[in-house]
């Protein structure tokens, strides 16, 4: 859905509540994302001197694929943010760039679900798999043990023989 940004008003909120659909194949290569099953949204969008806020409450149910195990599973989301658009950019201010004359709903709304997934999520229950035949499986904490006991990365080796060749 695309909204013209000379139809927001500065004192009256523009004032949508959709069910945005998103189809899947742009979802090909987005993992952990797999698909949008449902979002629900109440969107206000107002004009603010040379910016237009854009808020949002939602419930979204996505689709995920587990970090885990690989298996996909559903996670319920509730946005509840305000983003500032500009038109063009400023080194002191916080907001999204849209140069276009209108907004499209769809792509804003799909960034900010994009930043509230995790980048590794994991699904309910899922344990991190022990390992198999040379190979294992370390959860962070026992990676950055195993390092610090370790000691110096292979690389600090690799930087101490190019000093020596000058």
């Amino acid at each position: 859905m695309n909204i013209f940004k000379s139809k927001i008003n500065y004192h009256i909120p523009l004032v949508l509540q959709e069910n945005l659909i998103f189809p899947s194949p742009p979802f090909k290569y987005t993992r952990p994302l797999i698909s949008i099953l449902m979002c629900q949204s109440d969107i206000e969008l107002l004009k603010k001197g040379n910016h237009i806020s854009f808020y949002i409450r939602a419930k979204v149910e996505v689709l995920l694929e587990c970090s885990y195990t690989l298996e996909h599973f559903s996670h319920i989301l509730e946005l509840d943010e305000e983003v500032l658009i500009s038109d063009t950019y400023n080194v002191n201010e916080d907001a999204m760039i849209i140069e276009e004359d209108y907004l499209n709903i769809e792509e804003i709304v799909y960034s900010l679900i994009r930043v509230n997934i995790d980048m590794r999520p994991i699904k309910p229950g899922a344990k991190l798999p022990k390992g198999g035949r040379n190979y294992r499986f370390l959860d962070e904490d026992s990676f950055k043990k195993e390092q610090e006991e370790q000691g110096q990365s292979p690389f600090e080796n690799l930087d101490l023989l190019i000093n020596k060749k000058k």
